[in-house]
């Protein structure tokens, strides 16, 4: 390996340079051996190859030691941190156009969404601490050195955040960090991202958002990941789908797919006959001849296609019969296959054959002797239930948490209806653990 004196960034447990690494860039990461264990080191490691995905950094190889320094080889990310693209435009290379924000809030929220989803709690969200690519405006969550596992209570990591992007609880009451966390810090940068003003951490909430975004697409999914109360705070699962609607909204082409999916239809004629008639099909041997052979010898695959009933020599063309609705032929005689249908015979006179059981001439709802503990077991009426557990997974599905033994529960959601983006209002009432009424009303398009 050879090792270069470029310095990319300084932290508290070490140094971050570019170096080549395996024929390739990597950001080497150098940690002095007595500022971390091999626990914490072997816990790093997990978080990287747990936490595998486009819009997270990738670990490239094992972690070694040499001189006395832990080497971490990483992804190089060529671009810049979105500190820079935020808050220094004049050394910036990323326009901050709509359909650029969007691609960044939407792959930064997919990273995170992806950590958490793998009990991966961040605990350092930071513009500096997330990278932008040039060219692609992929973004990528850097810097997992103090994450750590929420689930079972592996949380061997030191709570050393940053206090700018540090949550209410966090800040004010000293509370341990967690995924609820994660999600105010990715709200705040966002805010600060779409409006490039950077805001102050105690004045954060939902009415300041409101009053910064000022009704921008992304102001009600920001609202709710900035709530003081963590209990009440949206989850990154929760507010993803909003954030892919209005990310899809500003940039439409984002995919091949999509762009192909929306191109208009083609005008050019030539192109609408190239494929898949035969006489387009290029000059292969294995390609059926649109006329008759080389030989001479008629083809039996190029069969007329005129809708006339004869031939082109006149004959008459047994595929090829007349489609009139008339019930006579061109020369005047009947048409057996014309003939008008004679009416089906009556059978409610015919006795029933010897042996067969008498057809059940009153209906049995009509039955009023009918005794009800005469019903066979299983038989009863199904449609009540089958309506309630109908209700109960309807009213349940995409909530941001669970539902409430005996109460009432409001969201708000986006769909995307012809274009445009919709603002809906789910209502769930619950009692003993069921739900009895629910609602979902249009608000606003």
């Amino acid at each position: 390996m050879a090792y270069s004196t470029g310095t990319l960034a300084k932290g508290c447990f070490g140094k971050v340079y570019r170096q080549r690494y395996n024929d390739t860039w990597a950001a080497v990461k150098k940690v002095p051996q007595q500022l971390i264990g091999r626990k914490n080191l072997e816990r790093e490691c997990e978080v990287y190859n747990k936490a595998n995905h486009p819009n997270i950094v990738k670990l490239l190889g094992n972690i070694t030691l040499k001189d006395g320094k832990w080497i971490i080889p990483l992804e190089f990310i060529f671009g810049e941190d979105l500190e820079t693209t935020i808050f220094q435009s004049s050394k910036s290379k990323i326009q901050l156009t709509p359909s650029n924000k969007a691609t960044i809030i939407t792959g930064m929220c997919e990273g995170l969404l992806h950590l958490h989803l793998n009990d991966i709690v961040h605990q350092d969200l930071k513009p500096e601490n997330i990278m932008v690519e040039h060219g692609t405006n992929r973004a990528v969550i850097i810097d997992l050195g103090l994450a750590k596992f929420f689930r079972h209570g592996l949380s061997s990591a030191i709570d050393m955040g940053n206090e700018a992007y540090s949550a209410p609880e966090v800040l004010t009451m000293g509370r341990q960090r967690s995924q609820r966390s994660d999600v105010w810090a990715m709200g705040k940068i966002i805010a600060e991202l779409y409006v490039r003003i950077r805001l102050h951490t105690p004045s954060v909430g939902p009415a300041k958002i409101k009053e910064t975004l000022q009704g921008q697409p992304y102001c009600d999914a920001v609202c709710r990941m900035v709530e003081p109360d963590p209990s009440r705070r949206a989850t990154m699962a929760g507010v993803i789908d909003e954030i892919r609607v209005v990310g899809r909204a500003a940039n439409p082409t984002s995919t091949p797919v999509e762009r192909d999916l929306l191109k208009p239809p083609s005008t050019d004629n030539a192109a609408k006959n190239r494929a898949p008639l035969p006489m387009n099909r290029g000059a292969n041997e294995l390609n059926r001849e649109p006329y008759p052979f080389k030989d001479g010898s008629p083809s039996p695959f190029n069969k007329d296609r005129s809708p006339l009933p004869f031939n082109k020599d006149g004959s008459p063309s047994p595929f090829k019969k007349d489609r009139s609705p008339l019930p006579f032929n061109k020369d005047g005689s009947p048409s057996p296959l014309r003939w008008e249908r004679t009416p089906r015979p009556e059978f409610k006179h015919l006795r029933p054959q010897i042996g067969m059981p008498n057809p059940p001439f009153t209906k049995p709802m009509e039955d009023k002797n009918r005794q009800p503990g005469l019903v066979p077991p299983g038989r009863a009426d199904v449609m009540p239930d089958l309506m309630k557990m109908r209700l109960q997974q309807k009213g349940a599905k995409d909530l941001p948490s669970n539902l409430p033994k005996t109460g009432k529960m409001v969201v708000r959601h986006i769909k995307q209806n012809n274009g445009k983006i919709e603002t809906w209002e789910k209502t769930v009432v619950t009692e003993d653990g069921k739900i009895i009424r629910y609602e979902d009303v249009k608000i606003n398009s």
